[in-house]
């Protein structure tokens, strides 16, 4: 934080330890940059995959220097960015220093990258257009898979669909009951008959890949016909009042509301709000079991104006107080659920004016 240009950036990040994070760059004189940072064990004689024999031959060798890691500064594209997904650049010598080998899948990053590469000019407004963005590229990818054999309510229903994830999406509802609880154990199901287990968290690129070179097109409309069942046991018939957001929605829960009661507890219930997205969308909103409730995501986020500042935005849920008898106890949550900015304010003036409470801290006997 204190690094006022890119080769004390660098300098500082050679003594990042944990976690392992991807940083970004980016000053006041128009400079950019990317840099991978974190401890990196050197593993003589083994990748660090599987386990191996405890007798000295595969311990770690201290660590790597973070210079072995890539870094980009001010490249041609005119962007740099981070989405969780594979970033060694081609050519890396994974072989020399075997920085890791499991990826999450690229449709976030994908996105991203498309994104930024159609805009010559990038505005505040942009970034937040592109963080609360819900478009799936995987859904798109998946709906033009359907055999064209395939008609009926629901095959209808997705290919006039866009792929966008929206809260109020009825078709977006229809998409992830059947992709998560239909299709993929399905998948899994006809291929791994005996271990289906090892097919659990099975990268979507393998589904498509499966999908196109199987013929599975009866699994296929099995599963789309008991979604849409499914989905209509849960929202109606009437599919015009299908919506995603019905379905996936947040769950905030204070960890001590299990021990509170009365008037306190009522006090720490955080209300729940339909989201969009899923954890293949640049607004990550990720689900854990099959009820598809939002489990995790971007709480978090901020936009900063370099050079000014106090034109800086974020958003965070639920407030920034855990104490449920502040006003800030979840003050942020309706703004942060409805994809809204507020101002993340730098300068010691417009927070002073800004200021709602201070809080003086003195030593005893003051």
């Amino acid at each position: 934080m204190r690094a006022r240009n890119w080769r004390e950036f660098l300098s500082a990040l050679n003594r990042w330890g944990a976690p392992s994070e991807n940083q970004v760059y980016a000053d006041i004189d128009g400079n950019i940059g990317y840099k991978p940072a974190g401890l990196f064990p050197k593993r003589p004689n083994w990748d660090g995959l599987l386990p191996v024999p405890g007798d000295g031959r595969y311990e770690w060798d201290g660590f790597f220097d973070m210079d072995v890691l890539p870094v980009e500064f001010n490249p041609d594209r005119g962007f740099a960015g981070s989405a969780n997904s594979m970033n060694l650049p081609a050519g890396y010598p994974i072989a020399r220093y075997p920085i890791g080998f499991e990826w999450i899948e690229p449709w976030r990053y994908d996105r991203v990258w498309a994104a930024l590469s159609q805009q010559d000019l990038h505005t505040l407004e942009d970034s937040a257009a592109l963080q609360t963005d819900y478009q799936s590229l995987l859904a798109t990818r998946l709906i033009s898979l359907l055999p064209k054999s395939l008609d009926g309510d629901a095959s209808t229903m997705l290919r006039n669909w866009d792929g966008h994830l929206g809260a109020e999406s009825g078709p977006a509802a229809l998409y992830m009951v059947w992709l998560e609880n239909h299709l993929r154990p399905a998948v899994q199901s006809r291929l791994l008959p005996e271990q289906p287990s090892l097919l659990d968290e099975f990268d979507n690129r393998v589904l498509l890949r499966l999908l196109a070179e199987h013929n599975l097109q009866d699994l296929v409309a099995r599963t789309l016909d008991s979604a849409f069942a499914d989905v209509a046991a849960l929202l109606g018939d009437d599919v015009s009042n299908w919506q995603w957001g019905s379905i996936h929605q947040t769950i905030f829960e204070h960890p001590l509301l299990h021990l509170a009661t009365g008037e306190i507890a009522d006090a720490m219930r955080i209300e729940q709000y339909p989201r969009g997205g899923s954890n293949r969308t640049t607004n990550n909103t990720w689900s854990n079991d099959d009820k598809l409730t939002v489990d995790g995501g971007a709480s978090y986020r901020q936009i900063i104006d370099v050079g000014n500042w106090d034109a800086a935005r974020m958003t965070n849920a639920p407030g920034q107080s855990g104490d449920p008898r502040s006003q800030f106890y979840d003050n942020l949550l309706e703004g942060w659920a409805e994809d809204e900015y507020f101002p993340l304010l730098y300068s010691r003036k417009a927070i002073e004016e800004y200021s709602e409470t201070k809080i003086m801290l003195l030593p005893k006997g003051n």
